[in-house]
């Protein structure tokens, strides 16, 4: 029987989805959006984030450009060579990870910050059009 994989398990649907998902305004957004992570949190540079479901770096990348110690988790080989590129080209340490980030989760040894900024937004964007 052919192994079939799940919607979220396939990497061309993620590399379909990346222009829609990580439009340029997403990316600009991202130091605002840790400004008020960090602000809520009280987090201080140095600490260790785990960004999972990083995909090509958004919030992996900022992170790292303010002082925090981040691995990123992403299944989707695409996303990870693209935050790998980005960081080398800026001199930033980051660690990116290709795994699922339900299996990584469950193996890490780790007490990290888990962020899921972009559920943050689309939550927003719910919000906006629910009340329309």
């Amino acid at each position: 029987m052919k192994d079939v994989k799940s919607w979220h398990e396939n990497d061309a649907f993620w590399e379909t989805l990346a222009p829609m998902v990580f439009r340029e305004q997403m990316w600009a957004n991202v130091p605002l959006e840790l400004d008020g992570v960090i602000s809520l949190l009280k987090i201080s540079p140095r600490a260790r984030v785990l960004d999972l479901c990083c995909g090509p770096g958004r919030h992996s990348l900022e992170l790292a450009r303010r002082g925090f110690k981040v691995t990123g988790v992403d299944r989707t080989k695409l996303y990870l060579d693209e935050a790998q590129r980005q960081a080398e080209a800026e001199g930033l340490k980051i660690e990116f990870v290709q795994d699922d980030r339900g299996l990584f989760a469950d193996r890490a040894h780790l007490t990290p910050l888990l962020i899921f900024i972009h559920h943050l937004a689309i939550s927003k964007t719910l919000k906006r059009t629910v009340r329309l």
